[in-house]
C-alpha cells in the first residue's frame, strides 16, 4: 500500500465522520489528492463529456 493510497483513505474516512462546522478542511484535501497528476488521465476520461453547466442549470 502506497503512502498515496493510505492518504487517500484517511482522507475519506475524516469526510466520512466531519459534521457541518468541520467538513471544509477533509474535502479540500480530497481535492488535492484527487488533482494528483498521477490522475490525470483517469480525470479526464471520467469528465470528457461532462457539461457542469448543464448539470447546474437542470437542478436549478
Amino acid at each position: 500500500m502506497t503512502f498515496f493510497s493510505v492518504t487517500q483513505k484517511n482522507c475519506v474516512y475524516d469526510l466520512q465522520r466531519a459534521d457541518a462546522q468541520n467538513y471544509q478542511q477533509p474535502l479540500k484535501q480530497l481535492a488535492r489528492l484527487l488533482n494528483d497528476g498521477n490522475l490525470q488521465a483517469v480525470n479526464e476520461r471520467l469528465t470528457c463529456d461532462v457539461d457542469l453547466d448543464a448539470f447546474l442549470a437542470k437542478k436549478s
